[in-house]
């Protein structure tokens, strides 16, 4: 075999070494990829259930329902939504109602206990919403996670949040997730309050992202505070050294001066004499003697 011909078997065989190995790796990933596919929710926040409360109320985990029949008032009771998505009813056993609506579990509710009473008819009214929320972040006084209600405009969850001097008002973004279709709406926050302009102030819906941006200075401002931050750990590693060396020092004085008064002699205490002295004691007849 000439050395080219052997050069060029190397080569074949490589290449064919490289594309198996691209293949398994772009197996696995395809094999990853099914299993992240099989575990997302394919529409909405994220969440299991998903909905618009502001047009019809949908049950979530810890909401709690309120069961009442005139005619069988064996039959009221409160329920809480368990993490799973169910409540246990007397009688009936577990009723899974998440992502239900009230209508719907009433009517679930009724058709199962007719198997015991015949003439059962229950109503259902929400007690407490528990599973609905929206998000507020950015350059605001007061972030976080706010409790949904229903029938809230982008403009009230901005003016309740308190834009800081560091937001930038003529850009709020209201962010609606989504894996498939996401929607972002900017909403000029200062026109509306200034001049009445309304356009982008939607109606809010529970899972939204309200993000109010930094305006110029507000970008400053996080520009100097991530430069400063390193220094400042510094500063106050610096402080609680020393504030720790002069606590550590005090105790150590406190105890040497309760050693020397028990020990006496040069420091005083119980009379002991010499370096280390001897121990003078008042016998009972007043006359002192030395051990």
């Amino acid at each position: 075999m000439t050395p080219s011909a052997y050069c060029a078997g190397r080569a074949r065989f490589g290449l064919t070494w490289v594309f198996c190995a691209f293949g398994l790796l772009a197996g696995c990933a395809t094999q990853d990829d099914a299993r992240v596919q099989s575990l997302l929710n394919q529409r909405g926040f994220g969440e299991r259930y998903v909905g618009d409360a502001n047009e019809q109320y949908y049950l979530g985990i810890r909401d709690s329902i309120v069961v009442t029949d005139p005619g069988h008032p064996e039959l009221n009771g409160a329920f809480l939504v368990r993490m799973d998505g169910v409540i246990d009813v007397p009688m009936i056993g577990e009723i899974f109602v998440s992502g239900l609506t009230l209508p719907d579990v009433a009517e679930t509710l009724t058709r199962r206990f007719q198997e015991f009473i015949t003439s059962a008819q229950v109503e259902v009214q929400l007690g407490a919403s528990r599973s609905k929320f929206y998000y507020v972040q950015g350059e605001v006084r007061q972030p976080g996670i706010v409790p949904f209600e229903g029938g809230t405009s982008l403009f009230q969850v901005v003016f309740r949040s308190s834009p800081s001097i560091l937001a930038d008002e003529d850009d709020v973004r209201l962010i609606r997730a989504d894996p498939v279709n996401p929607l972002t709406v900017s909403f000029d926050y200062d026109d509306m309050l200034v001049g009445g302009w309304s356009r982008g102030n939607v109606e809010v819906r529970e899972n939204d992202i309200i993000y109010v941006p930094p305006n110029a200075l507000g970008y400053v401002a996080i520009f100097l505070e991530g430069l400063l931050a390193p220094m400042q750990r510094v500063f106050v590693g610096i402080i609680t050294a020393s504030r720790l060396a002069s606590v550590t020092e005090s105790f150590g004085s406190a105890n040497l001066g309760r050693g020397g008064r028990r020990n006496g002699g040069r420091f005083g205490g119980f009379g002991f004499g010499g370096e280390y002295g001897a121990e003078t004691f008042a016998s009972p007849d007043g006359m002192k003697r030395e051990d």
